[in-house]
Parts: structure tokens; C-alpha cells; sequence
């Protein structure tokens, strides 16, 4: 008989013994009563049968507790390469550190300050946006590494341009270092560095990266600041006027696109890969920048996107992006098509956002009043036009849309002194949404909305089913200031 055999019969008896023997029980044994005194031979009163368990005496079996094992998570080391004095000095190459980075450069100093504080406040932000990274083996804090040429040569002679390091127009990262030449614009000179900078730090944790329209379009949106006051900077912002921002040109050329046809909804965007940015080197660098910023900034998905930073390096960005969206992706492509028409320098995201509030069918002949508000984006009427009807509005009453140097006080008709997207400001619009896009609605073509220029008073006629929606004319980035509501009546023929 083999062990296991011996094992199993083992095992047997233990079980049998656990459950009892299954034969009928003996008659008990006669006790002797020890209180009657009377002899071994007298029988005491007999004991009723006792059903109670039999008493497991063994001792407890102590199952052990295992504890997780936690293998902590470190980002790779600081392999950066150091440099004496004597490699780079000669050659007019200069050191300029602060807490985030380490810049060499031969560009004039007058073209450098505040870079480094740039790139410390930066690093707050990115933390804030996709989270701390992991500490290093060496607990040493983060720092990059860039060089700034004017002249390459020099760079090559110190050998801190490796000759390995693909052409690039006007900036190229590798780990914690980046290169770049020099540019024509202050702006766009510190804009660079915060773009090369921000995909250092995004790259940082080995893993699958997200697309590639996400990681320009990242770079992009923290690249694009502005200074609020001596100690303060603003990223991720529009850019609120041309002069400012010279040498970005992110709010032009989608502007130039849409007006020239080349509009691409929110999925053709998404479309956008390595070959694309490579064919051009501008273009898709515009709309990337633009969806990141208006994903970003809406209220309605701003908190959904910003949860994709939490996936820069596990593989699963795509995953994540489909369900965090598959929702309400038709409101999105209306909402994106509907601001990219509007988008020009200070577009505000977040006082565009509006309310979609679908409609309901007016009885033909009926009317419906209601208050504009000069301070809000498009508001819904709640009316649901079919195509075909003809609607009827008029305007009554006055808002004010600033206060200094003194109010401004319009009309439905608007002020004709100052134009906003073509029209005069204070001047009623108004704009028929579908409640969603059509079924055979082309990729990357804009929705079919019907733009009503409505003034004191119009009548036009519906060429879609949709609700209407009304606003008053001003800039994206000054409504906060204007008071008031016109009084319009719509009626339904």
C-alpha cells in the first residue's frame, strides 16, 4: 500500500470518528447513590439520556494571517550628464539654475528672466493636474535639464548636443533633458520651454504613452501663460490678444481652418498621430491644443478629462476616455463645433458653457415671453422648432454692458460702436441647436445650426428641428460685468 493510500484511510477514520458510531446505544451502567447510603446493590433513580454534543477538547486551529506585500514604486533615476566649468565655459556657454531646472544657454541674459521661476511654478501645476510622481531610489528631488541654442556649434564642441538625436525644428525632450533653438519672440521663447519641459514630466514613468494628439495637446495647454502679477503665473489660459502672445498662433490657424472648411469635430482630432504632426508642423498642433483646452476648462467634462492624467503610463487612457464619455459624446461634438465657431483671442471656455435644455413644441399661433440675461451665454426658451416653422421674435427693453468709463446701455439692435464676431455688441442672437447630430451627419463637418440675427425683432424660417436658444452680443471673456435682460416674445407660425 502506497503513502497516499494510508493517507486516505487515515482520513477516514478521522472522519468517522468525528461523526460517532452510527450503532444503537448501550443501556447505561447503574449509579450508586451517594446520598441514601444504600449498598452497591441498589439501583439509583435512572438518568435521562443525555442528546448533547460531545465536547471538541482539541485545540483551536490558529489560521495564519498573511499580510500584503507592498513593492513600492520608484521613477527611474537621474542619469542626466554633469559638466565642469571647463567644458562649456570657454565656449560662452552659460549655467543658470533654480529648484526644477538646469538651463544652459547662450542666448542673451536680458531674453532669460524669470525662465527658471517659469518652470518651478509649472512643475506646482503639473502636480496638481496628474498627481505627485513617485519619489526616486536616491530621493533626490525632480529636476530637468535644458539647453537653449543660439548657435549649435557651440553646443556640439561641449558635447552636450548628442550626435544620436533626431533633427527637430524647434524643440526635441529625451528623459529629463530637452534642446531647443533659440527663439525669434520673448513669449513664445519661454512657451517652448514649458512645452519641451511639460513632456519631460509627462514622460517620466516608463509605460505605454497616451495618443499623441493628448501629449502635444497637453504641452500646448501648459505652455500657453501669462504673468498676473510679480510672484504669480497663470497657465493653461486663452490667450487674450495677438500682441501678447507673439509667435503662438494656436487661436489664427483654427480660425483660418474653420473658415476655410478644414474644420475637425472632437473625433477627428482624437484621430491626430505621430504622421500628422510630422506632415505639418503647425497645424495639428492648433486643434490638439484647442480640444485640451476646452476639455479642460468646460465645466461639464473638465473634471472627466483631468481624470485622464491619472493613466499617462498604464495603458489605459483609451479605455478611459471611452467611458468617460460615451454618454454624452453627441453633446460634446454640438458643444465643441458651436464654441470652435465662436473661438478668438480671450474666449472663455467656462462662460460659454451653457445648459442643453431641450424644448418643447408651441402651439402654432401661441407665444412664449421671457428674459434674456446680457451676463449669461445661450440660454434655452425651451421652444422646439420643426422644419419649416417660421419664428417670430421681438425684442424689448435695455441691459448695460460695462460700467466704465460710463454705461454702456443698448437696445436689441446692439452698439454699433464696438463688434464682437461681426455683429455689434448688446445686439440679440439667436441659434437653433438640434437635440442631437443627425445620423448621417459627416465626420468633421459642422452641425447644421441656424445662426438668427434677431435685433429688435425678426421672423425666420426653421430649415432643422431643434430648440431655441437666444444670447445677448459681447465678448466671451466680458460678460461678468453686464446687467440686465431683454423682455423677447416668440411665437410660433
Amino acid at each position: 500500500m502506497n503513502r497516499l493510500s494510508v493517507a486516505l484511510l487515515l482520513m477516514l477514520a478521522v472522519l468517522s470518528g468525528c461523526q460517532g458510531d452510527r450503532s444503537e446505544p448501550s443501556a447505561p451502567a447503574p449509579a450508586v447513590s451517594e446520598k441514601s447510603g444504600e449498598g452497591p446493590d441498589s439501583v439509583a433513580e435512572e438518568q435521562p439520556e443525555s442528546h448533547s454534543p460531545p465536547i471538541d477538547e482539541s485545540p483551536e486551529l490558529e489560521i495564519p494571517k498573511f499580510e500584503p506585500i507592498v513593492v513600492p514604486v520608484f521613477r527611474p533615476s537621474d542619469t542626466r550628464p554633469e559638466y565642469a566649468l571647463d567644458d562649456y565655459e570657454p565656449r560662452d556657454i552659460r549655467r543658470l539654475s533654480s529648484r526644477r531646472i538646469v538651463l544652459f544657454t547662450d542666448v542673451e541674459e536680458s531674453q532669460l528672466v524669470g525662465l527658471g521661476q517659469s518652470v518651478d511654478a509649472l512643475y506646482d501645476e503639473w502636480v496638481r493636474y496628474f498627481g505627485e510622481l513617485p519619489p526616486s531610489r536616491e530621493e533626490d528631488e525632480y529636476q530637468l535639464t535644458g539647453y537653449l541654442m543660439k548657435e549649435v556649434d557651440r553646443f556640439r564642441a561641449a558635447e552636450m548636443l548628442p550626435d544620436e538625436l533626431p533633427r527637430f525644428e524647434h524643440g526635441r525632450h529625451r528623459g529629463l533633458q530637452f534642446w531647443m533653438f533659440n527663439q525669434e519672440f520673448d513669449y513664445y521663447q519661454r512657451h517652448l520651454v514649458l512645452h519641451e519641459a511639460t513632456h519631460c514630466f509627462m514622460t517620466t514613468m516608463p509605460g505605454p504613452l497616451p495618443p499623441h494628439w493628448y501629449m502635444e495637446g497637453m504641452a500646448e495647454y501648459f505652455a500657453t501663460h501669462r504673468r498676473v502679477d510679480a510672484e504669480t503665473l497663470e497657465f493653461g489660459i486663452c490667450p487674450p490678444s495677438r500682441e501678447e502672445f507673439r509667435g503662438f498662433g494656436g487661436v489664427d490657424l483654427i480660425r483660418q481652418e474653420v473658415e476655410a472648411d478644414r474644420f475637425l469635430s472632437v473625433a477627428n482630432v482624437m484621430q491626430l498621430g505621430e504622421r500628422e504632426f510630422e506632415q505639418s508642423k503647425t497645424i495639428p498642433y492648433a486643434w490638439s491644443w484647442w480640444l485640451c483646452q476646452f476639455l479642460s476648462r468646460h465645466p461639464r467634462y473638465a473634471e472627466r478629462f483631468r481624470s485622464l492624467g491619472q493613466h499617462l503610463s498604464s495603458g489605459d487612457f483609451t479605455p478611459a476616455l471611452e467611458a468617460a464619455f460615451e454618454n454624452d459624446w453627441e453633446t460634446m461634438e454640438i458643444d465643441w463645433a458651436l464654441a470652435t465657431q465662436s473661438l478668438a483671442y480671450g474666449f472663455d471656455v467656462e462662460q460659454f458653457a451653457f445648459e442643453f435644455e431641450p424644448g418643447q413644441p408651441l402651439a402654432a399661433g401661441t407665444e412664449k415671453t421671457m428674459d434674456v440675461s446680457s451676463s449669461a451665454s445661450w440660454q434655452s426658451t425651451g421652444i422646439r422648432v420643426q422644419a419649416g416653422q417660421t419664428i417670430s421674435l421681438s425684442c424689448a427693453g435695455r441691459v448695460t454692458l460695462a460700467q466704465v468709463p460710463k454705461p454702456w446701455e443698448s437696445e436689441g439692435t446692439g452698439i454699433t460702436i464696438r463688434y464682437h464676431e461681426g455683429k455689434p455688441i448688446g445686439r440679440l442672437l439667436g441659434i437653433v441647436l438640434p437635440d442631437q447630430l443627425p445620423a448621417d451627419t459627416p465626420l468633421g463637418s459642422i452641425p447644421e445650426f441656424l445662426q438668427i440675427d434677431v435685433g429688435n425683432g425678426t421672423s425666420v424660417t426653421s430649415p432643422t428641428n431643434g430648440s431655441l436658444y437666444l444670447r445677448v452680443n459681447d465678448f466671451w471673456n466680458e460678460l461678468a460685468d453686464n446687467t440686465g435682460a431683454f423682455n423677447v416674445t416668440v411665437k410660433v407660425e
